[in-house]
């Protein structure tokens, strides 16, 4: 018998973790659910809202999750025509264009912010802090690995 398939295991715990996420999103925000905002969309509001006071330009949220330009790229554009962001040119380099948020995603996200402490309670209860350190320092480690 083959060893655990640590790949399978993490994916699998990321389907879980996309579905309740995508759940939350739409019982919590019924009116949304016409705009069909998908998980990622959830995720990407949540990033530029955790990080409002930071100049955030595409590349940055490509990095932060490790997704293809034109992965983010389609994303944002879909984003942008449902009045979720606005993308503007930076002023201290105008090739790129700077991510914000709308007020209407704001408070979007500012309803939604128990679906993320949900998960993260969920990872309380499962483990130590101690452990989510060691977790948190395995992730990144095998992350490094991977994008190398």
């Amino acid at each position: 018998m083959k060893g655990i398939n640590v790949g399978l295991e993490l994916i699998a715990v990321t389907n879980i973790i996309n579905r309740k996420v995508e759940y939350s999103l739409k019982k919590n925000n019924p009116t949304e659910n016409m705009l069909h905002l998908s998980g990622q969309n959830g995720l990407i509001i949540n990033f530029l809202y955790n990080n409002r006071e930071k100049d955030i330009c595409q590349r940055d949220i490509e990095d932060f999750f490790s997704l293809a330009r034109s992965t983010i790229s389609t994303n944002l554009r879909l984003m942008e025509k449902k009045g979720l962001i606005r993308r503007e040119k930076m002023l201290k380099d105008t090739r790129q264009k700077k991510v914000t948020l709308t007020e209407r995603s704001m408070e979007f996200e500012r309803n939604n912010e128990a679906v993320t402490d949900t998960i993260d309670e969920c990872f309380d209860k499962a483990l130590s802090s101690e452990e989510k350190e060691q977790f948190v320092a395995m992730i990144k480690k095998i992350r490094k690995e991977l994008e190398s």
